[in-house]
Order: C-alpha cells, then structure tokens, then sequence
C-alpha cells in the first residue's frame, strides 16, 4: 500500500523539485543582474571621480595663468574627453561635480599642509 502511494506521489513530487529549481535559478539570475548593475555602477563613478582629479590636476599643473573659470574649462574639457574614450556616458552636471569635488579636496588638502607648515 505504501509503495502505491509513493507511486502516486511521484509526479507531484518531481513537479514540486523542478518547480523549487526554477525559482531559485530564477533569483539567481536576479541577483547576477542587480549585483553587475550595482558594480557597473561603481566602476563608472569610481572612473568618473578618478578622472575628474585628473583633469582637476592637469588644469590646476598646466594652466596657472587661467582664472578659476579658464582652469574648469581645460579640466572639463580633458575629463568628457576621456571619459568619451572610454565609452562612459555621463551628464555634464556630474563632471561638473566630480571636477569640483576635486577641487575641494585639493584645497582642503593644501590648507591642512599650510596649517602644518605654519
């Protein structure tokens, strides 16, 4: 009786399994996804900042005798270039803002040398 049981058991059993498999490949794939989108992510605005310092630097080294406004332009201009080498498509508000978060550590890292200095 036992064994007529299990028989008749068997295909609701199997469909349960495949039905477990599924989803959990299912959430699988979901997490892969959220997870690349999460670190696609990073990678673009850790390259985003990365050469926006750049820029920031080669303006502030290269073009001393430019005013602020003169100096943004070169770094503007070398980071939405770079970034286009690369295929990195970002809006000009966030080089904007990746270029001035430059600017502000690189000042506020040359008043602590002065406070340090004096």
């Amino acid at each position: 009786m036992f064994q007529s049981i299990m028989e008749a058991m068997q295909p609701v059993i199997t469909a349960i399994v495949k039905d477990l498999i599924t989803f959990v490949v299912l959430g699988l794939l979901i997490a892969y996804g959220l997870l690349k989108t999460k670190i696609l992510s990073f990678i673009k605005n850790e390259m985003l900042h990365r050469i926006a310092s750049e820029g920031f630097a080669l303006a502030e080294t290269n073009f001393k005798e430019l005013g602020s406004n003169g100096k943004y332009d070169k770094a503007f201009k070398y980071t939405s270039e770079k970034l286009g080498r690369f295929r990195i498509k970002v809006t000009d508000d966030e080089v904007k803002a990746a270029i001035e978060k430059a600017c502000l550590e690189y000042n506020s890292k040359k008043k602590v040398e002065i406070k340090k200095a004096s």
